[in-house]
């Protein structure tokens, strides 16, 4: 679950005191409009598929114009395949986010993480001592302005949202980062992280380091035309 991808989370006062247990909620209003596009441009073509699939097996006229061309056959089964996976992906990405919601439970030894959702749910357990400190913050949005307090993994993608507020103050940082025996992080250990904000690009598409040759261009010295 992406920390952007978060709306609420319960209970909103800071934390005080170990265990720290919170509930936070994903928005789905975006997978909402995705599933209402997705699902009438699948349905737009697997009705007609399925119509006509009927119809192969009940005319024997029409399974013999299959066989005499089976290229125009592999062809239309392609592209049903690439219009199934151009939505059908998106599709199941929405059901993911539909009721998606977090619990996170830290202690003093380790934090635990259930990930739940419309298609199931998933628990993982991650000693303290593996994240690498706290940071604080501020997430601007077109729904306005939030104060996030962050405990920052060295797997981007474990990162874990732990307070989140109008506004945490520096005092209120330097408590939870003592309370969880983590040294504070400036908030721009999220980018560095490379994951949390900025995803990691894949090997094949980053450029290639040029090495080019050092060039030295020996300049000549100035000449003085001759007296004539």
């Amino acid at each position: 679950m992406r920390i952007a991808s978060i709306q609420t989370l319960t209970p909103t006062a800071l934390p005080t005191s170990l265990p720290i247990r919170n509930e936070q909620k994903g928005s789905t209003l975006n997978a909402a409009v995705m599933l209402a596009i997705a699902v009438p441009a699948i349905l737009l073509v697997l009705v007609p598929c399925i119509g006509l699939a009927v119809a192969a097996v009940a005319e024997p006229a029409t399974r013999d114009a299959a066989a005499l061309r089976p290229v125009s056959l592999v062809q239309v089964t392609f592209g049903l395949l690439l219009w199934a996976g151009l939505f059908g992906i998106p599709a199941r990405r929405a059901l993911r986010h539909i009721g998606q919601r977090r619990i996170v439970t830290v202690d003093a030894h380790e934090i635990e993480i259930v990930d739940a959702n419309f298609l199931g749910h998933s628990t993982s357990k991650t000693k303290l001592a593996n994240y690498l400190g706290l940071a604080h913050h501020v997430r601007t949005s077109v729904s306005g302005t939030r104060h996030e307090l962050v405990l920052v993994h060295p797997d981007p993608a474990r990162s874990v949202l732990i307070a989140m507020a109008d506004r945490i103050g520096k005092t209120e940082t330097e408590r939870t980062a003592h309370l969880l025996g983590l040294p504070e992080l400036p908030a721009r250990s999220l980018y560095a992280s490379g994951g949390v904000f900025l995803p990691r690009l894949p090997r094949l598409l980053m450029l290639p380091t040029l090495h080019l040759p050092k060039v030295q261009l020996a300049l000549a010295a100035p000449t003085t035309p001759k007296a004539a």
